[in-house]
């Protein structure tokens, strides 16, 4: 047996029909508006779209806008007369006088206006009375004859439409709609009108939080610039020449916006600054001890030494004031090199640089360890540091006559590297460490830690050195190196770049060139959310 299909079908269980809007005008005019609106950059903008749809809608009628002025909510400022013509009869931020009479003899088809183009807040009058009435409002057989405020400029006009617009909750204005006649208004025209007026009230709200909000971060994009114009003058131009010794250094300022997304994304990252700088020091004579007794290390009373390999020898020559930025006669002078971070947001950063650079530059060196330049520091910056402003420094004094590299930093500091050659079969690359701040210091400073820079003026600082050979390579890192991020937000860490520093060819252009591969492999497209400062020196002979 077969099967026939189905002749029919069954009803469907809903339908849907549109309402017939194509008589009411009241809709796609509206919706028009909000479109106009919304698209509106500027204030004169949305305005001028609400003046053309209310005219349309309405026909050939005059529009007057006055804006709340005061908490009181009872002074107020014309803003706009838009006369049925379309013509702008009411210059924007002027307003009639209080008094309808001449003052200074200026005279308009307003009235009297003030002599100070400022003092243009009114009170009272027609538009007053309907103010402090505080609620839209339906007028027919108007007869606006010498009013306080505006004279008989608003004679002619009969019958209007009153409704408030808004900012931020609270009444910011009102627009009346005029018309010639008597009865041109009814109650059904209210409604449809103080929509529009809400409209136009959140569309200049819109645009005015936009405005505040570009003009804001233009100023802070011109501060940020004017920052950052100060920090580059605090970074070397070209490096000194130091005999025997080959520089090369790299540094890249922290994007702002990476910082802000680093902190919208929790990651607890403070805006920082570096400085890098390789001073000189001018030699004075040689002290037969170091200026100490007879085979006392040259160190004053910052703390005794920590046992560590490389001490200075005795005899060993003395420094004195002041320290060079290089210069001419920099070749044979014992070399400062110092890298150095503020945490601080703002125009601090820039202001602490430069403090710290003028502090190392004018320090007394005769006879200083990398150790008690630092305390030095140290002491200066507990008595000018703001709260929530951190440093972090490495500091390192390299002698070429012995090639001895002095060395000291504080808490937050990054070690610095050492690469030797590989064909002296010895250990090809290390950290010249920078101990952690929890950690001892050594042998001889057992529960010693080491402390942050400008907290305690009384800090004593690890008093470090080693010898370096010719063909060893020194690098110096900023803690926004280490600290770099990649999309996952993990910091490079220091093996990574070890591994790309041991690839170099020796030289310090390609050490910090392999360093900065590395670098830039981890971070993929995300920008540096801390400054980034790679410094290297080579001992070539």
């Amino acid at each position: 047996m077969s099967s026939s299909p189905p002749t029919g079908s069954a009803a469907s269980s809903s339908s849907t029909v549109a309402v017939d809007l194509s008589k009411n005008r009241r809709v796609p005019a509206l919706a028009a508006l909000f479109s106009q609106l919304s698209a509106a950059s500027a204030e004169a903008q949305a305005w001028g779209a609400f003046f053309q749809s209310t005219r349309d809608f309405y026909g050939r009628k005059s529009i007057l806008v006055v804006e709340v002025v005061g908490e009181e909510g009872t002074d107020y400022r014309p803003t706009h007369l838009v006369l049925g013509d379309g013509r702008e009869a009411l210059p924007p931020r002027r307003a009639v006088s209080h008094q309808p009479t001449t003052v200074s003899g200026q005279t308009s088809e307003l009235g009297t206006r003030h002599s100070d183009p400022d003092d243009d807040v009114c009170r009272g009058g027609f538009v007053g009375e309907t103010i402090a009435a505080g609620k839209p409002a339906v007028f027919s057989d108007l007869s606006i004859k010498d009013d306080e405020v505006f004279g008989n400029l608003l004679i002619t006009y009969r019958s209007a439409l009153v409704a408030p617009y808004h900012r931020a909750g609270r009444i910011a204005g009102w627009v009346w709609l005029l018309a010639l006649n008597a009865d041109a208004f009814k109650d059904t025209h209210l409604e449809e009108f103080a929509l529009r007026c809400g409209a136009v009230g959140e569309a200049v709200e819109r645009v005015r939080r936009a405005n505040e909000l570009r003009d804001a971060m233009a100023r802070e994009s011109a501060q940020a610039q004017r920052v950052a114009q100060v920090r580059a003058s605090l970074l070397p131009q070209t490096l000194p020449d130091i005999r025997g010794v080959e520089l090369a250094a790299s540094h890249e300022a922290a994007s702002p916006l990476a910082l802000d997304a680093a902190r919208a994304a929790g990651q607890s990252i403070a805006s920082s600054a570096d400085l890098y700088r390789v001073y000189s020091l001018e030699r004075t004579a040689t002290a037969s001890a170091g200026g100490g007794a007879a085979g006392e290390p040259p160190f004053p009373a910052y703390g005794a030494p920590i046992g560590h390999p490389g001490t200075y020898p005795t005899g060993a020559s003395s420094y004195g004031n002041p320290l060079r930025a290089g210069g001419e006669g920099a070749a044979d002078l014992r070399s400062a090199f110092l890298v150095a971070s503020v945490e601080a947001d703002g125009p601090a950063s820039a202001m602490y640089l430069a403090m710290i650079d003028a502090l190392i530059a004018t320090l007394p060196h005769q006879q200083l360890g990398a150790a008690d330049v630092l305390a030095a520091l140290n002491r200066h910056l507990a008595d000018r540091r703001a709260a929530g402003v951190r440093f972090a420094a490495f500091l390192a004094l390299y002698d070429p006559a012995t090639r001895r590299l002095d060395y000291s930093h504080s808490a937050g500091a990054p070690a610095a590297l050492l690469r030797r050659p590989p064909l002296r079969g010895e250990i090809e690359t290390a950290r010249l460490e920078a101990t952690p701040a929890a950690a001892p210091l050594g042998p001889s400073a057992v529960g010693a830690i080491v402390p942050p820079l400008g907290e305690n003026p009384e800090a004593i600082f690890p008093r470090l050195s080693f010898q370096l050979a010719p063909d060893d390579t020194v690098l110096f890192v900023s803690i926004g190196v280490p600290d770099a991020r990649n999309e996952q937000s993990e910091p490079l860490g220091m093996t990574r770049l070890q591994d790309g520093f041991r690839r170099s060819s020796g030289t310090p252009t390609d050490g910090v060139e392999q360093a900065l591969r590395v670098l830039r492999q981890h971070e993929g497209s995300t920008p540096p959310a801390r400054d980034q400062t790679l410094l290297a020196m080579r001992v070539s002979y």
